[in-house]
């Protein structure tokens, strides 16, 4: 997990510093705001993608190792490598994982800003009215966690039926090695299955945790250390 999350993180934000750097070189440096909230959208958008590159293949080995009882790092690697070789490490689970990073990315690099910036005009607006709008004026720590975890929450449970695939996917690699009879080689046929066989509540098993706790905290705490 270790080895997973630290190269993850430094991608996400290395990526966003790099593509928002490319814009600037190939359509020119930027100051009208909503030149540059398009900008901020596009790279969120491609961070999701960029990183899935890193982590997906990252993900499989873990989920190989914990889930499946494959061993260690280098274990469940040589594993994995053996049952669907390097082409299989890059594109078993790769297109659910490119689906839930893209909205994970767009609510970190994108809808948390734009949230705190629409509760900072409300709050500054309604200061006289509300006691919770002259909080949340004299407090911008206030602003960004009200925003990192209710956007935390919204993406995550728009993203969560992507990361259920991904993990059927990404355990039951003999499965997706080729098309056929199995359920799991494509993410739109794994989607469907699931939902048809054991019922739309089931892509969402799982969300509470990943919902309410995990992912809205690891917003919070990012983007009140890193603004």
């Amino acid at each position: 997990n270790f080895f997973l999350k630290v190269p993850y993180m430094a991608g996400m934000f290395g990526f966003h510093a790099l593509n928002k750097t490319l814009f600037d070189v190939a359509f020119g440096a930027e100051h009208d705001p909503a030149v540059l909230q398009r900008r901020e959208l596009a790279s969120a958008l491609l961070v999701g993608v960029e990183t899935s590159l890193l982590l997906s293949p990252l993900e499989l080995v873990r989920i190989q190792g914990q889930n499946c009882g494959r061993g260690g790092l280098l274990e469940a690697g040589r594993y994995a490598w053996r049952e669907i070789g390097l082409r299989g490490l890059f594109t078993t689970g790769m297109h659910a994982c490119m689906q839930r990073e893209a909205k994970y990315c767009l609510g970190q690099f994108f809808a948390i800003g734009a949230m705190n910036k629409a509760l900072g005009d409300w709050s500054r607006r309604h200061r006289s009215d509300y006691r919770l709008a002259r909080h949340l004026d004299d407090s911008s720590t206030a602003r960004t966690l009200a925003s990192s975890v209710c956007v935390g929450f919204l993406c995550t449970i728009v993203s969560h039926p992507d990361d259920v695939i991904k993990t059927r996917q990404q355990t039951r690699i003999a499965a997706t090695a080729g098309p056929g009879q199995n359920h799991y080689h494509s993410f739109f046929g794994a989607l469907l299955h699931v939902a048809r066989t054991e019922g739309v509540t089931s892509l969402f098993k799982g969300s509470i945790w990943r919902c309410c706790v995990r992912v809205p905290i690891g917003l919070a705490l990012i983007n009140t250390f890193h603004p």
